[in-house]
């Protein structure tokens, strides 16, 4: 009787053991699903963060400009390696939020500036490159007096 009942104490620990780790295998898949969603949740707030801190400073240029061309001249001097078409303005960052070059960019923060009733508008956008996915919108509205804007 002894020789039957060790087969089946010993199907019952394998059973068991089996159970268990199929049991820990599936909570540490979840675990690892919490840790990734965490680690790219906070890799995208620090995106928005430096999105707000730059695009912020680029609002601060052009309220403190008399006209468009004076805004687009100090912007220049700030981000030499910009791209300047007609009304836009385009500075480009690698993944640490280092200005650089649009070979190297990551993000860009685009600036399009408007002029309509002496009210100087920009539109200023910050975009991940790589799937042009917006992250941060701010507009900025300037009055220009007559005197500033000849």
């Amino acid at each position: 009787m002894s020789r039957k009942d060790k087969p089946q104490t010993s199907g019952l620990f394998l059973l068991e053991l089996l159970l268990a780790i199929l049991f820990f295998s599936i909570a540490s898949t979840v675990c690892v699903r919490f840790f990734v969603k965490a680690h790219l949740l906070s890799a995208d707030s620090g995106s928005l963060n430096m999105s707000v801190y730059e695009s912020t400073g680029i609002a601060e240029v052009i309220r403190s400009s008399s006209n468009e061309k004076q805004a687009v001249s100090i912007l220049s001097r700030l981000y030499p390696n910009a791209d300047i078409d007609s009304s836009v303005f385009t500075v480009y960052y690698d993944s640490d939020f280092q200005a650089c070059t649009s070979d190297d960019a990551v993000y860009a923060i685009e600036t399009t500036f408007s002029y309509e009733d002496l009210m100087l508008t920009g539109s200023i956008e910050s975009r991940k490159l790589e799937d042009n996915g917006l992250i941060y919108s701010l507009t900025v509205k300037k009055y220009i007096s007559r005197e500033d804007s000849i």
